[in-house]
Parts: C-alpha cells; structure tokens; sequence
C-alpha cells in the first residue's frame, strides 16, 4: 500500500477502543472500505513468534559463520543483512588493492520497523452497511465457510460430476446440498446432546460401525453378526434414536 496509508494505519491516534482487547480504524482505499483492527492477543502472539525466530537465528549465526547458508529471504532471515567489512587495504604509486570480508548480521532496523505492525489485521470490504464490529465477526466466521468446501469435497464427495445434462448435474448438487444439510443438523445435534465432534470424526466413527452376514446354506439362513461399536457411536445412535444390535439376530 502507498506510504501514506500505512503511516495511517501505524497512527494510534486513528483507533476507536471496541473492547478491552480490540481498537479498530477505517480508511478509503480504492473505493473500498479498508479495516484495519489491532488486538493485544494478536500483538502479544507477533511479539513471540518473531522473538521467538529471531533467538533461533542467533543461535545458528553463532554457530554458522558462513555466509553462503544464510542466503535466504524465508521466514525470519527476511531480518539478515550482508556487513562489510574493510579488512586490508594497500595503497602504492602502481597498485591499488582493496580486500573486503563479508558477514552476516541482523538487520535490527527492519525488525523494529515490523514491531510496529504486531497486532494490526486489515479488512477491504464494500459493505457499508454493517458495523465495524459486525464486519470483524462476519470475517472471524469465514473458517465455518471454508470448513463447508471441504466437508462437501471431502467427506461427501461432491466432486467430480460424471454427468452432462444441465437436470442431471442440478439434481447432483441437490442431492450433495441435502446431505450437507443432513451432516451438519448431525452435528448440531451430537455438539448439543454429547459432546463436540467434527463431521469428519463422526463419519469416521458411524464408519467402524459393521455387521458380518453369516449364511447357513444347509436351512437357507442368514444371520448378521455385529461389530464391536465404538462409545461415540453408541451414543450417536441413541441420540438419533436409531435400535443398537449387540447380539447376532436372524436377518
């Protein structure tokens, strides 16, 4: 972003307090609404991790002299500089010879530079209709969103669609909307009445349940034989109100 925004954003002054954790501050940016929100968690959690890296730098700087090994703009060396140093210099009337070492150091400008941005998050929106505060909680549940696309590509396979007619690839959706909707009423329920269970370990879990089918061909029988079952099936089943058989029954 230009310069004159980001001294915006790093101006205290701009911020409104929300809570005892949160200040938030709004700006134009593209035509847009830009919300930026600083929390003392998220400035605290900055704080340490890059602390955190910076030690782990030191250390391997101290134990590491070589420069070719620190070459790196990823993670925390983005806070490593190349230094010069001037070792031997010789001057005559025919020759001018220079030798220059170089090492590696931390760049304690840049790192006091990226402080100032610890526990700042940014929002471009063009809603205008909901509150600061709403905005920040509508974004803080977009994990229930991207939690949604993977239950339906994962869990419930929704993809890929084998089939051609406009109907046909409708009706498909539809059917993988219901059991979405189906999952989640499933979840509810478990989360309300037991205990909180993703629907990736409750479909694990209903999975293990299983009966063998043991077929007496001399008297033309069929009799299942039930699978241990697991404690949280056992109470996903009773909660639905769906019969547990325990015993072998005649089918």
């Amino acid at each position: 972003m230009p310069k004159s925004i980001q001294e915006q954003i790093l101006d205290t002054n701009n911020y409104t307090t929300i809570d005892d954790n949160t200040k938030v501050a709004t700006f134009e940016y593209e035509g847009k609404k830009l919300l930026v929100s600083h929390s003392l968690k998220r400035a605290k959690k900055d704080k340490f991790e890059r602390e955190k890296g910076i030690e782990k730098l030191r250390i391997k700087l101290s134990k590491e002299k070589s420069v070719k090994t620190h070459l790196s703009n990823q993670g925390y060396k983005k806070y490593l500089q190349l230094q010069e140093n001037n070792s031997n210099q010789t001057d005559d009337k025919s020759k001018n010879t220079k030798q220059c070492d170089l090492t590696i150091v931390l760049n304690e400008k840049k790192i006091e530079e990226d402080a100032q941005w610890d526990g700042l998050k940014g929002i471009i929106t063009n809603n205008s209709e909901l509150t600061d505060k709403e905005l920040l909680q509508q974004y803080a549940n977009l994990w229930q969103v991207e939690e949604s696309f993977r239950i339906t590509k994962h869990d419930l396979k929704v993809r890929p669609i084998y089939h051609y007619k406009e109907e046909r690839i409708k009706a498909h959706l539809a059917i993988s909307f219901m059991a979405y909707t189906l999952v989640r009423h499933l979840e509810y329920r478990v989360r309300l009445q037991y205990k909180k269970l993703s629907p990736q370990r409750i479909r694990t879990t209903l999975l293990g349940v299983q009966e063998s089918i043991l077929y007496d061909t001399k008297h033309d029988r069929k009799f299942a034989l039930p699978s241990d079952i697991s404690l949280d099936a056992e109470k996903i089943y009773r909660l639905m109100g769906v019969k547990i058989n325990k015993i072998p029954y005649k089918v």
